[in-house]
């Protein structure tokens, strides 16, 4: 009698002349995106389609101009140009500097015209 379990123990055996199928190797990794020398990518979206601001309400054309103040035009988000980090604390930063030199000059003119 033949034992059914020493037959499931056997290697299945080939027809001759046939080749077992290739292994399947894994997907190659995606390649990561490497952004172009120079050029902005957004830190939110990862988007390339960014722009210099010119003008804002809290710095003029002066502010943006001193912190690369850039903007994603995919999902609107503003970051510092050069960094990519957020540029709340330098536009906090700037807007308290150019209102001590407003009242400064402001009192300058008062003392000096009374």
């Amino acid at each position: 009698m033949t034992d059914p379990n020493q037959a499931q123990d056997q290697p299945t055996q080939q027809a001759p002349g046939a080749e077992a199928p290739p292994p399947v190797a894994p997907p190659p990794p995606a390649p990561a995106v490497q952004p172009v020398p120079g050029q902005v990518v957004c830190p939110k979206c990862g988007g390339a389609n960014c722009r210099r601001v010119s003008f804002t309400w809290w710095g003029g054309a002066v502010g943006p101009a001193i912190l690369k103040h850039t903007k994603c035009n995919n999902c609107g988000a503003t970051f510092n140009g050069r960094t990519g980090q957020s540029n709340t604390t330098g536009i906090v930063i700037y807007s308290v500097v150019v209102g001590v030199i407003g009242i400064a000059i402001i009192v300058a003119i008062t003392v000096a015209g009374g």
